[in-house]
């Protein structure tokens, strides 16, 4: 069909019949809405998206960050059950008193503890071992190793030496020899190396001429 427009609009809209009107009106109404849609709601949606990506990096970091965390805190408990392990080791070595003070009274231990007489107590020279693996990097440990001969019961000198490996301070044993003192009624001499240890900031005196 046909149509002339006039200059006039509205006198163009006069003319056309009803279902023409409601044709143009229905595009017009059409173009407009796509208009907004496309000026409006299309941008807001957009926006949308690229809210939701930004807000799914946020997540991805924060679950990174969660992530890491756990891990330090992981880390932190270990290192506070090794350094709690470590401290509890480092205990056990004697400091310079506490060597002096068992030498002191290892005589009193050897006499009323197990029944035994103590013969001969002679501290030998100190020696650093190497670095030790229970305390922090380059400290060491040193050994005093004391030469003891004791006289008595076999029952007596084995209740000794248990006593001696049992101690809460790190003590070792060697070179242990045991011969016959007396046949009648019988009586053993047992010989051997005590050796304690201690750290390098416990150890700088000598307790061989402490020890009276």
């Amino acid at each position: 069909m046909n149509l002339k427009l006039p200059n006039n609009f509205f006198e163009f809209i006069s003319k056309l019949q009803l279902g023409q009107r409601l044709f143009l009106a229905g595009g017009i109404i059409f173009l407009l809405g796509y208009a907004l849609y496309s000026l409006i709601i299309s941008a807001q949606a957009l926006n949308l998206k690229s809210v939701r990506r930004q807000l799914a990096a946020e997540e991805s970091l924060i679950e990174a960050k969660k992530s890491k965390a756990k891990r330090l805190l992981m880390l932190e408990d270990r290192y506070n059950q090794l350094q709690g392990q470590a401290d509890k080791n480092n205990q056990r070595f004697f400091s310079d008193e506490e060597t002096i003070d068992f030498l002191k009274q290892l005589d009193s231990l050897v006499e009323n503890e197990t029944g035994s007489r103590l013969v001969l107590i002679q501290p030998l020279p100190k020696q650093m071992i190497s670095e030790s693996l229970l305390v922090k990097p380059k400290r060491f440990y040193q050994r005093q190793d004391v030469q003891i001969a004791v006289s008595g019961q076999f029952g007596g000198i084995l209740e000794l030496l248990r006593r001696l490996y049992a101690w809460e301070k790190l003590l070792g044993l060697k070179e242990i020899s045991i011969e016959v003192e007396e046949e009648i009624p019988l009586r053993l001499k047992a010989d051997f190396l005590l050796s304690m240890f201690f750290l390098e900031e416990q150890a700088e005196g000598a307790v061989n001429n402490e020890i009276k």
